[in-house]
């Protein structure tokens, strides 16, 4: 048994034994975190967290927290925005995705020719 346990249980025979009634120990508070959640979500700094630590935080866990695809898919949404703000915010994303699909189409007709025997 863990010592507060143990001391808990203690306390309560102690109680018994001299008549009182016993309640169970309250579970401690929960904190309500959703302002400053919101703030890191809009790209404030909180008093317990920056948002550059979340952010750097997030940067290397956000593909292993969304559903496969999605991050590609939410970029590519982003740069076909009407909003000025998330077209922009999207644009180098969208740079770098066209430059890896040409990379990748590349390397497929090359392997295509290379099975059909096309020679350059």
């Amino acid at each position: 048994m863990q010592p507060s346990y143990q001391r808990f249980a203690r306390n309560v025979s102690a109680l018994k034994s001299a008549g009182l009634p016993v309640s169970p120990p309250e579970d401690p508070p929960t904190r309500n975190l959703d302002g400053e959640v919101l703030d890191l979500m809009c790209g404030f700094d909180t008093e317990y967290l920056s948002y550059g630590a979340f952010a750097d935080e997030a940067e290397e866990t956000l593909f292993t927290m969304v559903p496969a695809r999605s991050v590609v898919a939410l970029y590519l949404a982003a740069s076909r925005s009407k909003d000025p703000v998330m077209k922009g915010m999207a644009a180098d994303a969208r740079e770098q995705l066209e430059e890896l699909a040409r990379r990748l189409m590349g390397r497929a007709i090359d392997k295509k020719e290379k099975r059909q025997g096309v020679r350059r």
